[in-house]
Formats: structure tokens, C-alpha cells, sequence
């Protein structure tokens, strides 16, 4: 930058900002809320359920699964389980559920330009 009074002017911008956004986390309770998802959140996201031999001559590839889904004994089967089973009952659901609503919208013309040039 040519003018070092402007650089230091938005350097003193920046930290302003950087500090109202630190206030502001401490504000709306960030502090707490980090710890509460620290201390809640599992310690492990997946395990090895299974092995496969996939590799060829190398060592056999682990089949790795969420924790959710061991703890409910399988993986989830449908977006929405005992309705639908297949694409095409998925598909005739979002008919039934969403067919009175706009798919989208319209924009009015407003006029016809031409760009000169």
C-alpha cells in the first residue's frame, strides 16, 4: 500500500472489528456453549463392524459404520421408514405431500432492452 497512514488505519479497523466479534461471542454465551458440545459429543464417531476382502493380495479393507447405527443394530433404511421403500414411492409421496404447492415461481418482464454496442 502506498499511503501507510490508510494501512494503519484499517489495521486499527481490523482489530476493532476482530474485538466486537470476540465481545460478542462472549456475549452470547460461545464459552458455554463450546464446552457444553465438548462435554456431550461422543468420543468416538465410528467403528471397524466388519472386514473385507476387497484388496486383492493386500491386507483386508475394514467396513467402518456410525455408532448410532451399531447401537440401533442396523443402517438406516429409508428417509422415512415403513412408508417408503423405493425411488418411485419416494417419489409418488413428494407428489402426494408437495403437489398443491408452487414447484417455482415466476418473474414479471418488466421491459425489453437492447445493449448498445
Amino acid at each position: 500500500m502506498e499511503n501507510p497512514l490508510l494501512a494503519v488505519a484499517l489495521h486499527v479497523a481490523a482489530l476493532l472489528l476482530v474485538l466486537l466479534d470476540f465481545l460478542a461471542w462472549i456475549v452470547m454465551l460461545g464459552p458455554l456453549t463450546m464446552l457444553w458440545k465438548y462435554l456431550t459429543s461422543p468420543s468416538v464417531w465410528s467403528r471397524i463392524v466388519d472386514v473385507a476382502e476387497i484388496n486383492g493380495d493386500l491386507d483386508p479393507s475394514g467396513i467402518w459404520r456410525s455408532t448410532d447405527a451399531i447401537a440401533k443394530g442396523a443402517l438406516c433404511k429409508s428417509p422415512f421408514p415403513g412408508e417408503v421403500t423405493t425411488v418411485y414411492q419416494l417419489l409418488e409421496r413428494a407428489w402426494r405431500v408437495y403437489a398443491s404447492r408452487k414447484a417455482q415461481g415466476i418473474r414479471p418482464l418488466l421491459r425489453w432492452q437492447t445493449d448498445e454496442g
